[in-house]
């Protein structure tokens, strides 16, 4: 099968000659998931900051891997991902409804609370000034409503008090124009991958350890912690696959993630993080469409764990992605 891998290159930084052009190169992960797919395919690699959708019509592929994520703005993606569409060649991962729902987390959250799945009391803020609801205790995290991949989160974006509150809407309104303020929930958090389209199947659960670097610190995944490999955060946070989770437990973190990925429309591969807190309770925090897909990462992980290898796994992906029908690629 003839395969167009689409993703971003990365600059690099020239040691000298500071007014050349900055080098650009393939991700490291993205070369790994190329040398999985040439194992049973021919693969093309087109980035996306090139001419991507003339040089992909010329190629004519059976279908585009979607390993495009860095990007500087999420309605970027979306944009990507509705082009795409309207190619009308199967290409992996969530369509575009998925996409734009899943990138903002405040209408995510009004869309989980219509439906009556549990996630944290919340506030959408619009701007620094406006007054915090009265029904929203402390403690409370703050996040950007319109970025991913922990963009905006740091240590501090749990607040207890209202000037710590307001000292952190004031640095977030720098650089973002939306911020959803929820509840703190401290407890066990869960991320669960679903991959499918007609038929879903949810992986083996992971939880992330917080065990250390977090005592006195609240158990977040930020920034730090998901990227900066030389922080003591990155160092000292893991997710591995659950051990001994009660049977109930695995059965209801379960049935709510099918219920959250067919609920966002998604129809290609996904993970949903979840809360539980000590009385039991399950808050969904976000769904992540097109979840991160690199050596270690959380969805090869869990997919080892029931001896689907690498290999496998993205093969898995690009039939999933086969499976759909062209004119329904968009909900």
């Amino acid at each position: 099968m003839k395969i167009v891998y689409l993703c971003c290159k990365e600059e690099v930084t020239r040691e000298t000659g500071d007014d050349l052009p900055r080098e650009t190169k393939f991700y490291s992960a993205d070369l790994q998931n190329i040398d999985l797919l040439k194992e049973n395919h021919e693969v093309i690699t087109i980035d996306v900051n090139s001419n991507y959708l003339e040089k992909i019509k010329e190629l004519s592929p059976d279908l585009i891997f979607n390993a495009a994520d860095a990007f500087s703005n999420i309605y970027e993606e979306v944009n990507l991902v509705k082009s795409l569409e309207d190619l009308e060649i199967h290409f992996t991962g969530c369509n575009s409804y998925t996409t734009l729902l899943a990138s903002n987390k405040g209408e995510a959250k009004k869309l989980l609370d219509k439906n009556k799945i549990s996630t944290a009391n919340f506030q959408i803020f619009n701007n620094k000034e406006e007054l915090l609801d009265k029904t929203l205790e402390f403690p409370l995290i703050l996040k950007p409503t319109k970025s991913d991949a922990s963009n905006g989160i740091d240590e501090d974006s749990v607040v207890y008090d209202e000037k710590s509150l307001r000292k952190k809407l004031d640095s977030l309104f720098i650089d973002y124009d939306q911020i959803l303020v929820e509840k703190y929930i401290d407890g066990r958090e869960f991320c669960i991958p679903v991959i499918g389209n007609n038929e879903i199947k949810v992986l083996p659960i992971l939880e992330i350890d917080y065990s250390q670097h977090f005592e006195n610190k609240p158990k977040i995944l930020s920034f730090k912690a998901k990227w900066s490999k030389n922080s003591n955060a990155f160092k000292n946070t893991y997710s591995g696959v659950a051990k001994n989770l009660d049977m109930e437990l695995e059965k209801n973190l379960k049935e709510i993630a099918k219920k959250v990925y067919s609920l966002f429309g998604c129809n290609g591969y996904a993970s949903i993080d979840v809360r539980l807190d000590s009385q039991g309770n399950i808050y969904v925090l976000e769904l992540n469409p097109n979840c991160y897909i690199a050596k270690d990462c959380d969805i090869f992980k869990s997919a080892l764990e029931i001896g689907i290898t690498n290999i496998e796994l993205v093969n898995k992906i690009c039939e999933v992605a086969l499976s759909k029908k062209i004119n329904l690629l968009v909900n």
